[in-house]
Formats: C-alpha cells, sequence, structure tokens
C-alpha cells in the first residue's frame, strides 16, 4: 500500500511535466487546475482519495487492458438542533436533537481499452449536511424541537463520453416539524446508480449508511450520528465505515468522513455531517 502511494506522487510529478512537453501525448490546453493526467504501467497498482470535486484525465500506458475501480461515499446528514423552554406552570425543560443519518457506499469496476483512452472522470464529492439551530420557547407556548438538520451532499463519478456514472446519497438530516426528533435516515442503497448494460462495467456494489440516534424532546441523552455505509469489494479491503459525531456531557466529537453530525443539547445547534468521499484505484487487467 505504501509502496503504491510513493508512485501516486511520482506520477503527480510526471503529470506536472506533461502540461510542458507532453509526457503522455494527452495534452488538453483547456485543462483546469483541478486537471490532472495519470499513467499507469504494468501490473502496479495506483491508488488516489478526492476529496474535492473536479476533472481528472487518466492514461494507462503499456497495456490491452486497463482497470479502473471506483468507490463512492455520500455525506452525512447534519445533526437537529437542541431545544430548551421556560415554563413557569410546567417547570423548564432542555431537550437533545436526533442525529444524522450516515451517507450510502457504492462501488464499480471498469474494464478501459485502448480505444478509450484517455479517460476522463468527473469527480462529485459530496459536502457534509449543516447542523439545525435551536429553538427556545417561552412560557403558554407549544412545545417545538429543535430546526432539522440537511441533507448530506449526493458523491458521483462520471465519463460522460461512455454515459457511464456512479452516484450515492447522502444521509438525511436529523429531526423534523413539530416535536419530532427522531434521527436522520441513512443515505438509500436503492437509491444509488450503478451503469448496468454498459460494455465497460463488470461489477458493483452498493451499501447503505445507518440511520442517527434519535433525540429527546424534554431530556439531556447522548447524541449519536449514523455511521457512513462500509464496503469490502476489490482491490480495497475497507472503504467507508467512518463514524458519527457524538455529542455527550463531556463535549462533542466530529463526525468522520460519511458520518452523520451530532444534534444539539438545550441551546446549542447540531453538528455538521461528515462530508463525502471518492477513492480510485488504477492497475492492468492481470494485475488485480
Amino acid at each position: 500500500m505504501k509502496s503504491a502511494k510513493l508512485s501516486f506522487k511520482r506520477l503527480i510529478y510526471m503529470a506536472a511535466l506533461s502540461a510542458i512537453v507532453c509526457v503522455f501525448s494527452v495534452c488538453d490546453p483547456s485543462d483546469s487546475d483541478s486537471s490532472e493526467d495519470y499513467s499507469v504501467s504494468g501490473n502496479r497498482i495506483t491508488e488516489q482519495e478526492y476529496s474535492a470535486s473536479g476533472a481528472y484525465v487518466y492514461f494507462i500506458e503499456d497495456t490491452a487492458v486497463g482497470i479502473i475501480e471506483v468507490y463512492v461515499l455520500g455525506a452525512g446528514g447534519g445533526g437537529q438542533g437542541g431545544d430548551k423552554k421556560e415554563n413557569i406552570i410546567d417547570g423548564n425543560y432542555n431537550g437533545t436533537g436526533g442525529g444524522g443519518g450516515g451517507g450510502a457506499a457504492a462501488y464499480m469496476k471498469l474494464a478501459v481499452d485502448r480505444s478509450s483512452l484517455p479517460v476522463t472522470l468527473s469527480i462529485t464529492v459530496g459536502k457534509g449536511g449543516e447542523g439545525g439551530g435551536y429553538v427556545s420557547k417561552g412560557g403558554g407556548t407549544p412545545d417545538e424541537s429543535g430546526l432539522p438538520g440537511s441533507m448530506g451532499g449526493s458523491s458521483s463519478v462520471r465519463w460522460e463520453s461512455k454515459s457511464v456514472n456512479l452516484s450515492v446519497e447522502g444521509g438525511a438530516g436529523g429531526g423534523g416539524n413539530g416535536t419530532s426528533v427522531s434521527g436522520g435516515a441513512g443515505g438509500r442503497a436503492d437509491e444509488a446508480s450503478l451503469p448496468y448494460g454498459k460494455a465497460v462495467y463488470k461489477k458493483g456494489k452498493v451499501s447503505a449508511g445507518k440511520n442517527g440516534a434519535n433525540g429527546s424532546l424534554k431530556s439531556d441523552i447522548m447524541s449519536e450520528g449514523g455511521k457512513a455505509a462500509e464496503l469490502s469489494i476489490g482491490s480495497s479491503s475497507h472503504f467507508g465505515g467512518g463514524n458519527g459525531g457524538r455529542r455527550t456531557s463531556g463535549g462533542v466529537t466530529g463526525a468522520q468522513n460519511g458520518g452523520g453530525g451530532s444534534g444539539g443539547y438545550s441551546n446549542a445547534s447540531g453538528a455538521r455531517g461528515g462530508d463525502g468521499m471518492v477513492y480510485i484505484i488504477l492497475s492492468t487487467a492481470d494485475g488485480k
């Protein structure tokens, strides 16, 4: 794994040179700063994690068929805000918002021959949902929970020229209308898109994110965002599975990639969900 990452750094350096002398015979003067050229030779596996959206160009040398493995993770939903009420008759209370849901994950394996090169992939990395604000009420008013968190952003990888698209949704934000303090639903596996029927597509898999924990309208409880979906397939033994954020009496721990944000307590807002992620592995057909 370490050697693969070192090789990738070398390839990034070579890609920078290609902009001047066309090392890979793939030179597009219209490429923006977010576009990079990568070359893979032999059976070596090359890998890269993406945390920002952009268009990336891949060129696989010295092989009849190249393999591109794509792993995509949706972002986590934001946690619901806390609530508090000052009621002279019934007494004061403080409540805890629901946690956001974890993002879904998906995988696809593509076989690429020389006629398809270079391969340009458009990558979108979903942003974590924002936490909802708290709600403070006075006596004589209806009970009301904190404001719901927002949904985590979807993540996707698209190969436009082949109409190949892999996308997954993020987790839902915690909470709801009225007095709801429900945890947000995890990103749904059945909403993921796999490029069935495309010649370059070989196999794929999807996995749903976990739901966030429910809150409590009138008490202080631990709040936890849903765990991100997890996959074990292809050349990566583990992808996703980031923990949701957690709020206890000792403080707030932020969500990992794809994890839902924790709910707030009393006059505290909910926490932000973890951003999504894209992970790509390139190799020759007789490598992995």
